[in-house]
């Protein structure tokens, strides 16, 4: 059914965007979040040996510190928090997705961040804290 509402827009106009768009809709709300769904085509939600429920899927909480060094020992960190990790992953690769096919993005090996700045990854209340 994914596959099929993508390859046939309802006003016969192939929209990169649309597209996109509502293959994060149909991704991020069905596939992620609905049991049934899931089941039918046999994926499960695990991390390890421990299977996700929905409500942790689609309620929980992912936070992360990270810090860089240059070469000369300059430091940059940061906190964020955003959605639970699969469902962050998810869209944050849904989020591509619509990026690289609205253009712009040169060539080569990007981060998320080099291909559409740092500031990007503030979707979907994701909050970032830069530390001093």
């Amino acid at each position: 059914m994914f596959f099929a509402q993508l390859a046939q827009p309802a006003n016969g106009a192939a929209d990169p965007l649309a597209v996109a768009h509502h293959a994060e809709q149909l991704l991020a709300d069905d596939l992620l979040c609905d049991a049934q769904l899931r089941r039918d085509l046999g994926l499960r939600k695990t991390v390890g040996e421990v299977e996700l429920d929905d409500l942790a899927l689609a309620h929980g909480e992912t936070r992360l510190w990270g810090e860089v060094v240059d070469a000369e020992g300059r430091r940059v960190a940061a906190r964020m928090r955003g959605p639970q990790a699969y469902r962050w992953t998810a869209l944050t690769a849904l989020d591509a997705v619509e990026g690289l096919l609205a253009g712009g993005v040169e060539p080569g090996f990007r981060t998320f961040a080099g291909a559409f700045g740092p500031d990007a990854i503030l979707r979907h209340g994701v909050e970032r804290e830069d530390l001093e």
